[in-house]
């Protein structure tokens, strides 16, 4: 006897950089929508060069929100939607900081995404010299708190939704997502509505209550971005921490308050146990640079590369104050190490422990973009 099986595969469409609703339109009859995102992407050719230019911002200062804004704004009512492709591209100084937006974007938005490309050195000595590489060790150094956020799902999922229909009286129309406000993602999934043509937007009510002038929070709480003073926020039980411009300004978090003395930084607190930061034996403090090469030069406008520079990859030092609040215990016996690239420890740092909180100071000495927290 023979049985005979008959299995379906998925279709997606196009998932090109798009945003014409029409794209919306035609791939929402499809099974799921796959899309692709770009922050810095080169114009005038690829690599790096005087005729290759590149965005030299930061994502923290745009008021599209970014790679989180700018995908947000293209998912379609109603479809599943996986990001095949997405890159905050070198040599922008920013580019670690895409790590935790799409961390955060997929737990909270509930996609999938997949980072392009891990490197094209093929064994030689690895410059930073293309794009779209994932090998600067400013990236690299982000991913293990990126890792920990996607998989562990420690951001929460948006509690509402909002979207901009993209269908007036049976016509689709024809400009274009930008329509919707971009920098409103954060508040909660933000799409076009293309099955209906007679509904009113949604996303206005939810701007009112979670957009506050030049800052938005999520519906949950957990994510805050600030397009003028330049920061994204995660406030978690397991993950705590902002990427952003906050040169002396104290970032204070449910158990975490960091002081930087850079202009910008990265620094993030992560529980390396199933428990909660505030209970947690174990934790891990990211704090991330930006990464270039020795002799690397740019043009005056800073959005080209006028020398690309040489080995070794040159990592600025997160400099300030990492203090640790409202913990369970005693942390006067806590230890604190400063760890190398590959996650040894290497140096013991002076700390300061009492009742519930632990305060240490990072230093370019330490030459370490993470930091170990270990409580007995």
């Amino acid at each position: 006897m023979f049985i005979s099986f008959r299995k379906k595969g998925l279709v997606t469409g196009s998932k090109p950089l798009a945003t014409a609703p029409i794209d919306n339109y035609v791939n929402a009859r499809t099974d799921y929508l796959d899309r692709h995102e770009y922050w810095a992407i080169p114009s005038g050719g690829f690599g790096f060069g005087p005729t290759v230019s590149f965005d030299p911002t930061s994502m923290t200062k745009s008021t599209k929100g970014g790679l989180f804004g700018m995908l947000t704004a293209r998912r379609v009512k109603g479809s599943p939607m996986i990001v095949t492709e997405w890159q905050d591209s070198a040599p922008n100084d920013f580019h670690h900081e895409g790590l935790l937006y799409m961390a955060a974007a997929c737990d909270f938005q509930n996609w999938s995404a997949v980072e392009f490309q891990f490197g094209t050195a093929d064994g030689k000595p690895a410059v930073i010299n293309d794009p779209f590489d994932s090998t600067a060790p400013s990236m690299l150094a982000a991913w293990p708190m990126a890792a920990m956020i996607f998989h562990r799902k420690d951001v929460k999922a948006s509690t509402e939704t909002a979207y901009y229909p993209a269908l007036r009286r049976g016509c689709v129309q024809s400009r274009d997502a930008g329509k919707a406000p971009r920098r409103a993602c954060v508040r909660g999934p933000l799409g076009h509505g293309v099955h209906r043509a007679n509904e009113e937007p949604t996303f206005s009510s939810l701007v009112e209550k979670y957009v506050k002038g030049k800052t938005a929070t999520s519906t949950t709480g957990e994510l805050k971005a600030d397009w003028d003073q330049g920061y994204f926020r995660v406030d978690t039980p397991r993950t705590q921490g902002f990427t952003g411009f906050a040169k002396g300004r104290a970032q204070s978090f449910s158990n975490l308050q960091v002081t930087l003395d850079n202009d910008y930084g990265m620094v993030i607190a992560s529980s390396l146990e199933a428990k909660p930061i505030a209970e947690a034996s174990k934790l891990l403090i990211s704090a991330v640079g930006n990464a270039v090469n020795k002799g690397m030069e740019l043009e005056p406008g800073g959005d080209r590369v006028r020398v690309i520079g040489e080995m070794p990859v040159l990592v600025e030092p997160m400099v300030g104050t990492v203090m640790l609040k409202g913990l369970t215990g005693n942390l006067a016996k806590a230890e604190v190490w400063a760890l190398n690239p590959s996650g040894a420890r290497v140096t013991k740092v002076v700390s300061q422990g009492g009742q519930g909180t632990l305060s240490f100071k990072m230093s370019g000495q330490h030459k370490a973009m993470h930091y170990e927290v270990v409580r007995p």
